[in-house]
């Protein structure tokens, strides 16, 4: 690494505010391999954000690599780069601590959290070292990320490896804008519909009347109202010719507003009036923490009071679409999902035929799926034909997405029109202007500070305005500092996810981009490799701007992550999510980052270990394997919580 680049990677104390008591990185830290495991929502921006933490170019020195759940074969995720006018730098080969490397199984978060509280991965193949997987029951990913609550497999982690990793810790790690995502393309007309790659004459685009830029990139701008989108999802609005989108689709030249339908000028009236666009919906195969942020929000607010006077199919939140598997008898798993972790299917062995293994709620019980399946690239009818109003279903965000791009393939009236038309929900970093995606989002109205009507787009800013400043982590004042009187008890891990909804009104903000939620990290207390532990602390201390510099010494760029302002966009900003507000990135520093000051929380004992460490012997840290304190009752720094012991007790991981 060039000492430029050294120069300029990573400086956020003074931007937060916040002690830097973990962020002194300035000496090169031991090797360590991370593996993570769950949501597909942050497949993209998390392997980008610790791209520029290890710098990391090919496998042969620990790249950066994100793996799908259906495949052994590692996939190289496009590295971040910041090019902000305070420096340049392509996190491909520049790091922060190149002797850290990290790898991302993106399997949805219903399995990242089983993945990680059992110990347990798919069988087959070790996707991390390529090895035969044989159960891995010792070993398992060092973490998991989730949109959803870790609740449902507390249990199952305190009694499995919570024996020997001690508390399960649930940070919130991103916030985490879910854009409804569309192809901007609706269809073509070609002269022979076998062969429409090569006689393609006419392309057709849907001619949105305010087309939003991103960083000089357009980025979408279909409009959508609460009624209208509740009404596409509930299915009594089924084509993009509705006059309830037509009147979304304004606009105001002088004193006239003037009304122009989504149809392309070179599309045909007539066609268009007859066939429009069939509304084809795409949702979550696999049991999904988007897919609880999404319906959260629909469970929320379609009802009358804005404007959907219709069905609500959406009555509660769960990482599974509406559902009654009382009536459905498709089985959605078979060449589907490798890992059997579709809720949508009946157990065989049961005398009943629909007890669910796999899931037991979902966010409604009347059945909203078609029994359509896509694998990202074609679409399977087999157990079931798309219908209007019926989810067809893909597993992760990759094949939501690529089902979504999926070229025009539906002929209506006229045999040389083919069609798209697919409309679904994902994460903000599968959409442009998050580099290498083609997705488009549409803008939903929200209302800005004033009260003003606005169309958002799933952007950092508007994410970070929708979490706004009221809602508070457990047991917190209003700068994060901990206050016994606060919501709930830092000691449970529920509680720094039931703390967004229970101080707040995540699900249906008043201001900002209207389906917000967050990315959960979960982490044991405990960690048998001290060189893991010292990573796992250096990786959240990044994604929070907390680090200041690298492995030399050498100050960077406090806006490598997080910046936000132009010219100083951060890689995270880059794909529209957003870090956490600072009371919660103060009250979380405070209770698993350092030894806390508060006598109080500091019996808690939750904290990974003391801060990072500033010294090195022979150039490279030697990290304490002891927890025990020095004889006037400090810690060593990097020091492990004195509650998990020390060797082959401790969480073992896979090291």
């Amino acid at each position: 690494m060039s000492n430029h680049l050294k120069s300029r990677l990573l400086l956020a104390v003074a931007a937060t505010g916040l002690t830097a008591t973990t962020a002194n990185a300035q000496v090169a830290f031991p090797a360590a391999d991370l593996h993570g495991a769950g949501a597909s929502s942050v497949a993209v921006v998390l392997p980008r954000e610790q791209g520029c933490l290890t710098g990391a170019a090919s496998v042969s020195n620990g790249s950066v690599l994100t793996y799908t759940n259906t495949s052994t074969t590692p996939t190289a995720n496009p590295a971040g780069v910041y090019q902000g006018i305070d420096g340049t730098v392509d996190c491909a080969v520049a790091g922060i601590q190149p002797n850290i490397t990290a790898k991302y199984l993106s399997t949805g978060s219903g399995d990242g959290k089983k993945f990680f509280a059992t110990g347990t991965l798919p069988t087959g193949t070790n996707p991390w070292n390529n090895v035969a997987n044989t159960g891995w029951t010792a070993g398992g990913p060092h973490y998991s990320m989730s949109d959803s609550s870790v609740a449902d497999r507390l249990s199952a982690y305190n009694s499995g490896r919570g024996v020997q990793g001690g508390a399960l810790i649930q940070i919130p790690l991103y916030v985490l804008p879910v854009a409804i995502a569309y192809n901007p393309v609706y269809g073509i007309k070609v002269t022979d519909a076998a062969n429409p790659t090569t006689t393609t004459v006419a392309t057709y685009k849907f001619n949105v009347a305010s087309p939003q830029s991103v960083y000089n990139t357009l980025s979408g701008g279909l409009r959508l109202n609460k009624a209208a989108y509740c009404g596409i999802f509930n299915g009594t609005i089924t084509n993009f010719n509705d006059a309830a989108l037509t009147a979304l689709n304004t606009y105001v030249v002088g004193k006239l507003t003037k009304t122009k339908t989504l149809m392309d000028p070179s599309d045909s009236l007539s066609r268009w009036t007859q066939d429009g666009v069939p509304i084809r919906l795409v949702g979550r195969l696999d049991k999904s923490g988007t897919t609880d942020v999404f319906t959260r929000h629909l469970a929320a607010v379609c009802n009358s009071a804005n404007g959907y006077t219709g069905v609500n199919y959406f009555t509660t939140n769960a990482e599974s679409l509406p559902y009654d598997p009382s009536s459905a008898t498709f089985d959605l798993t078979s060449g589907v999902n490798s890992s059997a972790s579709s809720p949508y299917y009946p157990n065989s062995s049961s005398t009943s035929g629909v007890t669910l293994p796999n899931a037991t709620t979902f966010a409604g019980t009347t059945t909203r799926l078609s029994g359509a399946t896509s694998n990202g690239t074609t679409i399977d009818t087999s157990r079931g034909a798309e219908a209007p109003g019926f989810f067809l279903v893909a597993s992760g965000s990759s094949k939501v997405a690529g089902a979504i791009n999926i070229a025009p393939d539906k002929v209506l009236s006229e045999p040389t029109v083919l069609l798209n038309g697919k409309l679904g929900y994902i994460g903000a970093d599968w959409i442009k202007p998050s580099a290498g995606q083609t997705l488009f989002a549409a803008a939903l109205a929200s209302k800005d500070a004033k009260g003003k009507v606005t169309w958002a787009l799933p952007l950092t800013t508007l994410a970070t305005a929708a979490f706004g400043t009221t809602i508070l982590p457990p047991q917190s004042d209003a700068k994060g500092k901990f206050s016994a009187t606060g919501f709930g008890d830092r000691a449970s891990a529920n509680n720094w996810y039931d703390a967004l909804y229970a101080t707040g009104n995540l699900a249906n903000p008043t201001v900002g981009y209207p389906i917000t939620g967050t990315t959960q990290m979960n982490l044991a207390t405990c960690y048998s490799s001290p060189a893991v532990r010292n990573a796992l602390v250096t990786f959240i201390s990044e994604t929070f701007g907390l680090l200041k510099k690298d492995s030399a010494g050498a100050k960077v760029s406090a806006n490598l992550i997080n910046g936000a302002a132009n010219g100083k966009i951060g890689i995270k900003t880059q794909t529209g999510l957003a870090t956490m507000p600072k009371a919660w990135i103060q009250a979380i520093t405070d209770t698993f980052l350092v030894v806390p000051k508060d006598a109080t929380l500091k019996g808690k004992k939750l904290w990974l270990q003391n801060g990072l460490p500033t010294k090195a012997v022979a150039g490279v840290v030697t990290l304490p394997t002891s927890g025990a304190a020095d004889a006037k009752g400090k810690y060593a720094v990097a020091a492990p919580n004195p509650s998990c012991g020390s060797g082959a007790g401790q969480f073992a991981g896979i090291n």
